[in-house]
């Protein structure tokens, strides 16, 4: 891989806008503010991070997470970038590219998760291991990969989708984003049956990276962009944003809720990190608990601010060191790990990941994710029965016509009229995933409500 063809400037579709000369952006700048400006991304303001249908306003949710993983992803971006011209790796005409890439792959990353977070994933997985099980004649002409899309299916293979087919458009390319920031968002470049390895030493095969009906779309993006079937190596930069977000800032959010004290957070990181290169931080932690005025009438939310920047700083400046160390190995192949856990904030990464499933487990979490549960398999359910039942869809007052006319017209128009993908048995079901998975964790439970008659407008 050579970073003049991974920042390759080219879109599925050219722009048919005519660049004023007072615009100053670059073409990538040009895709964060189309993103920005998205519905999909508006969404995810009512889609939890961890605690889902959180009624205080402090709490992280899906949109002020990804603000904050693309304001990292673009730090560690101009830091790397500065490094890489400075060693004759990177040609500075390509100036700005990285961070701009990083700056809208951190704000979409997130984008095709569906409601109820990590959580609502696995119900639909379930949901589809019955469905599949229960109707296995209907189905037997469905490869493997077919199957596997739904069996498997995971938010960022459909934040994929979403972004090359599902933004509101009257053609087939949906944002029509830049193939490098469509390549950044693909965690796992490869098919749902190549991926879901467990291989530690193979992190880009632990899940998959698109759906067959995105196939294609992702053979163009591999062969522009000399991709070789890896990573996009700015892959491994939005990751480390991520993690760095995400596990230490789930720490705040769960002492905030008072899930996490401060107290307990010191006698954590003592096991935790004792015995590790990482230690220094449970002094950290002593000290800057020492040094906050006793009379501060909010003090211990000042000292795990504190400390939480001071780790985030620590993990950022770490991971674009291990980039830099790691960059020959990343763009020859021949490195697939987690970067993170690659530097000398492994442990760190290791403690905090620990500690954010004590979260998880929290009753409040558990109980709104069984809530999740019971709202997305019923609309699965639902929706797919009224899809699949040609005979009775086309009678206008029958249920299953009903149920229909609630699908997203302009997700119809994809799925129907467009017809991208042949499998009309696929598109079908790809039609209702689509749509449930696309609802905010509030929408979905309003849904649900109206449709069992517990609530009406």
């Amino acid at each position: 891989m050579n970073w003049n063809q991974l920042l390759l400037q080219e879109r599925f579709k050219s722009s048919s806008v005519i660049k004023d000369k007072t615009d100053g952006r670059n073409i990538f700048d040009n895709d964060y503010s189309r993103m920005s400006l998205s519905p999909h991304v508006r969404r995810l303001q009512n889609k939890a991070q961890v605690f889902p249908l959180e009624k205080t306003d402090f709490s992280r949710n899906r949109l002020t997470h990804s603000l904050e993983v693309s304001s990292f992803a673009k730090s560690l971006g101009l830091g790397i970038e500065q490094q890489l011209i400075k060693e004759n790796k990177l040609d500075s005409k390509l100036k700005g590219f990285i961070p701009s890439i990083l700056q809208t792959s951190g704000l979409i990353h997130d984008i095709g998760n569906p409601p109820f977070g990590h959580f609502g994933e696995e119900t639909i997985q379930r949901f589809f291991s019955k469905y599949f099980k229960s109707n296995k004649e209907k189905y037997s002409t469905f490869t493997k990969e077919e199957k596997l899309d739904f069996l498997k299916f995971d938010g960022n293979v459909q934040g994929f989708r979403i972004l090359r087919k599902l933004g509101l458009s009257d053609n087939e390319f949906g944002y029509n984003l830049t193939l490098p920031t469509l390549a950044s968002v693909i965690k796992y470049p490869a098919s749902s049956f190549e991926g879901n390895k467990d291989d530690k030493n193979q992190i880009s095969k632990k899940k998959f990276g698109y759906f067959q009906s995105e196939k294609e779309d992702y053979k163009i993006i591999n062969e522009k962009l000399g991709l070789n079937g890896k990573r996009h190596p700015l892959v491994f930069i939005l990751e480390v944003a991520d993690d760095v977000a995400y596990s230490v800032c789930d720490i705040e959010d769960g002492f905030r809720k008072k899930i996490i004290s401060k107290d307990f957070l010191i006698d954590e990181l003592e096991k935790l990190l004792k015995n590790t290169e990482n230690k220094k931080f449970i002094e950290e932690l002593k000290e800057i608990n020492k040094n906050v005025r006793k009379d501060h009438p909010a003090r211990d939310e000042v000292i795990i601010q504190k400390f939480r920047i001071k780790v985030q700083s620590f993990m950022l400046i770490e991971g674009t060191k291990a980039f830099i160390k790691y960059h020959d190995d990343i763009l020859n192949g021949s490195f697939d790990k987690d970067l993170l856990l690659s530097s000398e904030a492994a442990e760190l990464r290791k403690a905090f990941k620990k500690l954010s499933y004590i979260n998880f487990q929290h009753r409040s979490v558990l109980k709104r994710e069984l809530i999740g549960e019971r709202v997305i398999s019923f609309l699965m359910e639902q929706l797919i029965n009224a899809v699949t039942n040609e005979e009775k869809l086309s009678n206008p007052k029958s249920k299953e016509a009903k149920l229909n006319a609630l699908i997203s017209p302009s997700y119809k128009f994809v799925n129907e009229v467009l017809k991208t993908y042949p499998n009309e048995e696929y598109n079908k079901i790809q039609l209702v995933t689509d749509y449930v998975s696309g609802m905010t964790d509030t929408f979905a439970l309003n849904l649900f409500r109206e449709l069992m008659g517990h609530k009406m407008e």
